[in-house]
């Protein structure tokens, strides 16, 4: 597959390859926004300055929006998806909702951040 141009197609790349390598326990869908708001069914608009990246669950679906727009390095997007992935992974364990930052999210994280960027998963998403 052909090298990515933009970081939106990168994102995509690297989530096709999130999906088989880590895979989550509902379907998930990666949508790339210019701006994170509030998700649906909350009322009114959440300005959340700084914001890149979130992860909820619709029913028995995933969706997980990145922020991706000039002025964010491509870095920090990268490091956003595998943040939220790492909530995506434990959507059937945590109870309220997705977004704890306690120790199983951590080993979540640490373990698809060591695949990424120790053991080669930067290079081998390029073929996603």
């Amino acid at each position: 597959m052909p090298a990515a141009r933009s970081n939106r197609d990168r994102i995509l790349q690297i989530s096709r390859w999130l999906a088989v390598t880590f895979p989550t326990p509902y379907p998930t869908t990666v949508r790339c926004v210019k701006k994170i708001a509030a998700p649906p069914g909350v009322k009114g608009v959440e300005r959340r300055i700084g914001c890149q990246g979130e992860t909820y669950q619709d029913g028995r679906k995933i969706i997980i929006r990145i922020a991706v727009r000039r002025g964010i390095p491509r870095m920090s997007t990268v490091d956003t998806l595998l943040h939220e992935w790492a909530h995506a992974l434990l959507a059937d364990q945590e109870q309220e909702a997705i977004g704890g930052h306690d120790v199983a999210w951590g080993k979540a994280f640490g373990k698809i951040y060591h695949r990424y960027i120790d053991d080669g998963g930067y290079k081998a998403s390029e073929d996603y």
